[in-house]
């Protein structure tokens, strides 16, 4: 089975929200059930569109410039992710993301689907002028840490939004790394952009599994030369996460037993084999309230 960190959280958060968001969304199924589970996937709120924006905006137009090792005009890249944003926000205004010839790989960077567009609720403009000024602040924030963008300058190896693939025994675990390279004395800095005040479920699993991605990545490098920074873009703060052999011990059995609770309610996760009556609902009301599936659980569990 696949086993992601989102997706654990995902599973304690809400069995059936699992259910819709892993094993019913299908972007090829005929079933018109299927075919809008994998549309709702898509959504996200605001604050979760904010953090996306500053991460496209550092994958499109700082990486590249650093990578040349040209100059970095500050202005330009704002100006670049602001004009990104205006155009994530019109074609999710006009839910482009509905239009059956219209894929996340035609419309590329520009593609967007945002919770309260479809569920038709105004947004108020003081709140996306926040979004904006808090995307702003954060790349402000970031094009100030000369002595980061020194050592990716000077790197060897740099990812960016780089999915990895490792095993841990039959389980395929992906995890989405933000941003990883050596330094120059041969270290692996591993870095995870935060923007906003949000604690992440499990955090400490998270950071985790992003080390164990590199260390199958990379199994030669010792763990003495691991660095995990844990960037607050908006806050302007590191976290450095220590890392040992333990740990990562540790998250290998957090793992596998996350993976076994999954796998003994979903099974070979085959659509057509699931029980829906056996997935149980969120136990917050708040989970159940700003859930992008909501109307589809009403429909499937009417």
């Amino acid at each position: 089975m696949k086993w992601s960190i989102s997706a654990h959280n995902m599973f304690r958060r809400c069995q059936r929200q699992y259910l819709f968001n892993n094993i019913m969304a299908s972007e090829t199924s005929k079933e018109e059930l299927r075919g809008e589970a994998h549309i709702l996937k898509q959504l996200q709120g605001l604050s979760a569109w904010q953090g996306s924006l500053v991460h496209e905006g550092i994958r499109l137009f700082l990486v590249p410039q650093l990578r040349r090792n040209a100059k970095i005009f500050r202005e330009e890249i704002i100006d670049s992710t602001m004009a990104l944003a205006r155009q994530q926000f019109a074609f999710s205004h006009d839910k482009g993301y509905r239009n059956v010839r219209m894929t996340r790989e035609i419309a590329g960077a520009r593609y967007a689907a945002l919770y309260e567009h479809e569920f038709n609720h105004e947004i108020d403009e003081s709140h996306l002028q926040q979004v904006l000024v808090n995307v702003r602040t954060s790349f402000i924030n970031l094009l100030e840490q000369g002595q980061l963008l020194e050592e990716i300058r000077n790197h060897r190896g740099l990812q960016c939004e780089s999915f990895l693939r490792f095993y841990v025994r039959d389980i395929t675990i992906w995890s989405k790394l933000d941003l990883v390279f050596f330094r120059t004395d041969g270290h692996l800095v591993i870095i995870d952009w935060k923007i906003g005040d949000d604690v992440a479920s499990d955090y400490s699993h998270q950071v985790m599994v992003y080390a164990l991605a590199a260390k199958h990545r990379w199994p030669r490098t010792p763990i003495e030369n691991f660095e995990i920074r844990e960037i607050n873009l908006l806050k302007n703060t590191i976290t450095v996460h220590p890392l040992t052999s333990e740990k990562l011990l540790e998250t290998e059995d957090f793992i596998y037993r996350s993976s076994m609770d999954i796998q003994d309610l979903t099974g070979d996760q085959n659509w057509d084999a699931q029980r829906l009556e056996d997935f149980e609902p969120a136990r917050s009301v708040r989970t159940c309230q700003y859930c992008k599936f909501r109307k589809l659980c009403q429909e499937v569990y009417s």
